[in-house]
């Protein structure tokens, strides 16, 4: 199906309008958006460093994350 891009975006991508961010400042929750896998540890450092409730937003590409699953989908088990 990923070779269809029409059906591949309808039923497997999921595009998000929430403002994550708006939402955790709406209750006082910290807040962290995270866009590249580099910078995933440090975030995660920062949000667990102090106690209470967190938001960490994770972006990925979807087109990019098609890529990975497939080179994964060909290593032998």
């Amino acid at each position: 199906i990923a070779g269809h891009q029409q059906i591949f975006k309808h039923y497997f991508e999921t595009p998000q309008n929430v403002k994550f961010e708006s939402i955790a400042h709406a209750y006082d929750v910290k807040y962290k958006k995270v866009t590249s896998a580099e910078d995933l540890p440090d975030a995660w450092k920062e949000l667990s460093a102090t106690p209470g409730l967190h938001i960490m937003e994770c972006v990925t590409d979807a087109e990019e994350s098609m890529g990975v699953r497939t080179k994964l989908w060909d290593i032998p088990s």
